[in-house]
């Protein structure tokens, strides 16, 4: 459990670095929230996916077990003290801190439903405005959007603020952010969730910042705006703030330009990326097959008599049976000893008949009938012919002509052997592995299994210790069969404890070291006197093991005589072309300086006499700051505060600042000052709008009727209507209905000049008089 929780951490941490690298630069929020939530599940289940190793049967040589009554070695009794289990606490403790966690996380979220229940709700498009007390800026959790009562009854949010929040309430980031906090309670102990949830957040920000720049037009005022609300706080935990991460990132990605074609070559490097972790964190296994071989007992079972003996005693009794060997196989089938199997006598008849039809025998399938040949029974070997006999014996050995020829021919062989060696070692390794990790352990075995793995572990040490010391780093030093407990020593009984689990009795248990090699005298005398101390301390009569070999030491040359650098020609001509750009022009890239300052350092005590220094010519470069078109900036806010009234108060405290503070007096002869800045016209009011509208009506009845001549008493009366209806101030400036009745003639006849005017696309000036 505790390897996989490790390759998750890891797995979520390398997708996360590259996200940081990689996507967060550029423009598709969208496709990087996936892949942020995505990186979550695709870390659960990388370490899960499971890769089968083929790997060659093991066969386990069973060793017969001599009789019991002619042994005269006595197995001391094995005590195996019971450690405590620390693995119920350490499961106590996560849960514990899970819990507090859970609790913070319910406290947030019950805190936010009171505000929401105790306030009062309004419904704005697809969201509800929660109309809160508090001083805080508009931010919102699932879709209620949290905003000051007094600024909403005074219209001081500005436009620009709705629809971010609004954002956050369409796209559902509320659930990323709970998903996260659900998951950060629970793996609490990875870090890189924090990390997560931080990433989460801020790619939801530059979503609401997208959509609020292609909808309203205007990065510099909403960057303005953002600013001037950067120093408020909000106390909500679970929500999404407006003036979240307010950074230089942020305000810069606002103005960032994306290239279609990186991004998607971005999105497709995700692909092979998570192809690699899938195979990096993937669990291998290797598919390999015991091949166990399970004798009869010669005895009959008659003979035995365990009717009356004792559980425990049954096995003491089973070994006065003479050459009885026991070993244990997955299945349920038992082979007669030295007899091969009808399967195999046919597979061994099919190359051997193979062979002397094509008189060609293949390596593999000369060592494959030599094993089968080794299993036979005699009545089987006397039935088929042996390979053996068969084969041609090796070709003679090639005359040596030289010395040069018999020691390259020599070191080939020693490699090959030496590669041989390796390979086997790890095979070997491998399925001891195998065996002694398999159920019960070590210490619980019985005494069958025990000498099995001891007598493996001393072969493989001896093996391991005759590899050479470049094959000794590729491989792996066998493992105590009896790991991760420790082998203990007391009036000569033996019993085994885990390191951790050690008093200070325990301690004094453990034998001194041996003496190291090339030890003097007195260092071999101290380490015996040591273990007679033990001995003494323990109850042991164990000899004690005798010193290590002498060591060669071999002779070792330290080269004395400095190594002397130079730069090339090439590194010369690029200093020197630097070096003259500067005649032309006092911008430089870092990375020119960088590679100049490299060069420098590579440079020869010759070569640096022949150029300038690195630091004096660095000093002569001036160091530029970018300057600002204050004019621009103070015209572009200027026409924003006249056209419109949103956060014009803002708007104009930084017009002065700009205007006292920024400008020269040439500047401020361009521009208007800020107190003469006139303030957007008024939208006409609801009753103005209302009046327009009924003049119009009453001017199209007027024309109506003047145009017809079969006009009715019924039109007259509703332009009276209509007439009494418009405000005093409006019917001094147009014609009255009594007006238009007295000068009936004179009105029919300027319609009709109008009329054709019109038809001929024409327009007369009519004067004052008319």
């Amino acid at each position: 459990m505790i390897v996989y929780l490790l390759k998750s951490a890891t797995c979520l941490a390398l997708l996360l670095a590259f996200y940081h690298l990689v996507l967060e630069r550029e423009k598709m929020y969208n496709f990087n929230r996936f892949y942020l939530l995505g990186s979550i599940l695709f870390s659960f289940l990388a370490p899960l996916y499971v890769i089968y190793i083929d790997m060659a049967p093991l066969i386990l040589k069973e060793t017969p077990i001599n009789n019991f009554e002619n042994s005269t070695e006595i197995t001391p009794e094995i005590i195996v003290e019971k450690s405590i289990d620390y693995t119920l606490i350490i499961i106590g403790i996560y849960s514990l801190i899970s819990s507090i966690f859970f609790l913070r996380f319910g406290k947030n979220l019950f805190h936010i439903i009171q505000k929401i229940r105790k306030n009062k709700k309004v419904n704005y498009q697809k969201a509800v405005l929660v109309l809160v007390d508090d001083k805080i800026l508009p931010h919102t959790f699932w879709n209620y959007i949290f905003i000051n009562k007094n600024d909403y009854e005074n219209q001081k949010i500005e436009q620009e603020l709705f629809t971010h929040e609004l954002t956050h309430v369409t796209q559902k980031h509320t659930l990323d952010v709970l998903f996260l906090e659900f998951l950060q309670a629970i793996f609490w102990i990875n870090p890189f969730f924090i990390l997560l949830k931080k990433a989460v957040q801020l790619n939801h920000e530059f979503l609401a910042d997208e959509t609020v720049i292609n909808l309203h037009k205007n990065t510099t005022q909403y960057q303005h705006l953002l600013l001037n609300k950067a120093a408020w706080k909000n106390d909500y935990y679970l929500a999404s703030n407006l003036n979240y991460s307010l950074t230089k990132k942020r305000l810069k990605m606002m103005t960032t330009q994306s290239s279609r074609t990186k991004i998607w070559l971005k999105k497709l490097a995700v692909v092979p990326l998570l192809a690699g972790f899938i195979f990096l964190f993937a669990e291998r296994v290797e598919a390999q097959e015991v091949i166990e071989v399970k004798d009869y007992i010669d005895a009959p079972i008659n003979d035995l008599q365990i009717e009356d003996l004792d559980p425990k005693d049954i096995r003491v009794k089973l070994k006065d049976v003479n050459n009885l060997k026991i070993s244990y196989t997955d299945k349920d089938t038992i082979i007669e000893k030295n007899k091969a199997s009808e399967k195999q006598m046919n597979e061994y008849k099919m190359l051997l008949n193979e062979g002397k039809k094509h008189n060609i025998y293949k390596l593999k399938n000369i060592k494959k009938m030599q094993s089968i040949y080794s299993l036979m029974s005699e009545k089987q070997k006397n039935g088929v012919q042996n390979i053996s006999e068969i084969i041609p014996p090796p070709p003679p050995p090639i005359a040596k002509t030289s010395k040069q020829k018999v020691a390259k021919s020599d070191k080939i062989r020693e490699t090959i052997d030496s590669k041989k060696d390796l390979n086997e070692y790890k095979k070997s390794n491998k399925n001891y592995e195998a065996f002694r990790n398999k159920k019960p352990h070590y210490i619980d075995s019985d005494d069958e299994r025990k000498e099995t793995l001891e007598n493996s572990f001393s072969d493989l040490g001896s093996r391991y210790f005759n590899l050479s010391k470049e094959d000794k780093k590729k491989a792996k030093r066998p493992v105590l069969p009896q790991d991760p407990y420790i082998r203990l020593r007391k009036n000569n009984k033996v019993f085994y404890k885990l390191r951790k689990d050690f008093t200070e009795e325990d301690k004094l248990l453990i034998p001194p070291p041996p003496p190291v090699p090339n030890a003097t005298k007195e260092e071999i005398e101290k380490a015996k006197n040591a273990y007679e101390a033990w001995k003494v301390r323990t109850g042991n009569d164990y000899p004690p093991p005798p010193p290590p070999p002498p060591v060669k030491k071999k002779q070792e040359y330290i080269d004395t005589i400095p190594k002397k650098t130079a730069a090339t020609e090439l590194q010369m001509k690029k200093y020197e072309s630097v070096v003259k750009k500067r005649k032309k022009t006092d911008i430089f890239k870092v990375k020119e300086i960088n590679k100049i300052k490299e060069i420098y350092t590579l440079m020869s005590d010759e070569q640096k006499k022949s150029v300038i220094n690195v630091n004096d010519f660095i000093k002569t470069i001036p160091i530029l700051t970018p300057k600002i078109d204050w004019v621009f900036t103070y015209k572009r806010l200027a026409n924003r505060v006249e056209r419109t009234s949103n956060n014009r108060k803002a708007n104009l405290i930084y017009l002065k600042e700009i205007y006292n503070t920024k400008m020269s007096d040439q500047e401020r002869a361009k521009v208007t000052a800020p107190d003469k800045i006139s303030p957007p016209t008024p939208s006409p009011t609801e009753e103005q709008k209302n009046q327009e509208t009924q003049l119009n009506k009453y001017l199209k009845l007027s024309e109506n009727y003047i145009g017809n001549e079969s006009r009715t008493k019924k039109e007259l009366e509703e332009i009276k209507k209509q007439y009494a209806l418009l405000d005093e101030s409006i019917k001094s400036n147009f014609m009255s209905p009594d007006y238009i009745i007295k000068n009936m003639k004179v009105l029919e006849a300027k319609h009709k000049i109008m009329m054709n005017a019109k038809q001929k696309g024409k327009v007369y000036k009519l004067s004052e008089s008319n």
